[in-house]
This record gives structure tokens, C-alpha cells and sequence, in this order.
């Protein structure tokens, strides 16, 4: 069995699009059937590009180009990548391992290949599925005073003051708590914190 037996379908086709031609699925199947002198499912090889060609998912991906033509995609790797090796392409595929090349050693070692990071990330589009990041809003507490009077009106300070210090802490570790989970799950909170006092209210 040769080397090129051993390797792996994504291997190969990693081998085959470092030619630099603009191939198809269909053809990149047919070349690495031959390689490997065994059959190759043109849909494992489909699902292996979408797969590779996604930089979201694979570094690699930054560096292929895949282009619509028809039904049908072409995918072709640029240029400036095609002075890295196929072994060097192969190891950004990879998560772990002594053969995993990573985004960070290739722009360091091949700088000029930064331009295709930059552009990917300022055309990456945001799905309907995707949650967009916002900043939290101002968090407000209203506090509603019963006892207090139809038309007495008490400023949050004013209340508090009311209050011992341990229910002062509890509120504020109430409303910290909520934030804290607030800017970990990207919400939009607004507190409103509702007092219920018992008894006449003094100031």
C-alpha cells in the first residue's frame, strides 16, 4: 500500500485542490478514486468540501473560494495559500495533534494571507437562527409602595433608607445577580423590583 493509500479522503482532497484548478465535486471524486484506487462516494466528498470550505467550522476555510456555477459549485484555493504545503493545508483541518497547523502559524509565517481573513469576516452574514449581541439596557427598579398612600410617591432611595442593611444587601445582590447572568446569555432585562410593606410607612 503506498503513502497515498494511507491517507484520509479529506486528505486527498485537500492534495487535489492544492493544484490551484477550480474543480468540481464530481471531479475532485474522480481524482482521488484514483488515487486511492478505491471508489469514492461523490457525496461524502460534498459533504466533506461544505464541510472544509465553512470557516466558521475549519480554518482552512478562510482560504478556499467557492463559487456557484449553476447547480453546481466550483472550489479553488487561492493564490497566496498555494505556497503552504498540502501537509500544512491538511493540518488546519485538524482540531488536535502533533500534524495540526493552526490560522495563527499560517499568518505569521505567510502574513499576506491575512487580507482573506479580514474579508471573510467583513462579509460573514448573521442568519435568522443567530441571536444578534446587544448591550444590556439600562436596568431600572421601580418599586411599588403599598400603605404608603393613593398618592404618595417614593423615590427608590427614600425606601431604601427604610430598610435595614441586610435587606438593602439583598436587593443589590438580587439585581447584581441578574446582570451577571444577563450579559453571559446576551439578554435584554429590565428589573422591576416590587416591595410589599406591611404597616404604615414612615419617613
Amino acid at each position: 500500500m503506498t503513502a497515498k493509500e494511507k491517507k484520509s479522503t479529506v486528505h486527498l482532497i485537500i492534495e487535489t485542490l492544492m493544484s490551484g484548478d477550480p474543480l468540481r465535486s464530481k471531479e475532485i471524486t474522480d481524482i482521488i478514486s484514483d488515487l486511492s484506487g478505491k471508489p469514492v462516494k461523490v457525496q461524502d466528498v460534498a459533504s466533506m468540501l461544505s464541510r472544509i470550505t465553512d470557516a466558521d467550522k475549519c480554518e482552512l476555510g478562510h482560504f478556499i473560494h467557492k463559487k456557484r456555477e449553476g447547480n453546481r459549485f466550483t472550489y479553488r484555493v487561492v493564490d497566496e495559500f498555494l505556497k503552504l504545503s498540502s501537509q500544512q493545508a491538511y493540518g488546519m483541518t485538524l482540531k488536535t495533534g502533533k500534524e495540526r497547523y493552526t490560522l495563527d502559524q499560517a499568518l505569521k509565517e505567510f502574513p499576506v494571507l491575512g487580507k482573506y481573513v479580514v474579508q471573510r469576516a467583513g462579509k460573514k452574514s448573521v442568519s435568522p437562527k443567530t441571536r444578534r449581541v446587544r448591550p444590556p439596557r439600562e436596568m431600572g427598579v421601580e418599586a411599588d409602595v403599598r400603605g404608603a398612600g393613593a398618592d404618595a410617591t417614593l423615590k427608590l432611595p427614600e425606601l431604601l433608607s427604610g430598610l435595614g442593611a441586610e435587606e438593602v444587601r439583598a436587593v443589590g445582590e438580587l439585581v447584581e445577580k441578574i446582570r451577571e447572568i444577563a450579559l453571559l446569555k446576551d439578554f435584554n432585562i429590565n428589573v422591576n423590583v416590587t416591595f410589599k410593606i406591611d404597616g404604615p410607612w414612615k419617613k
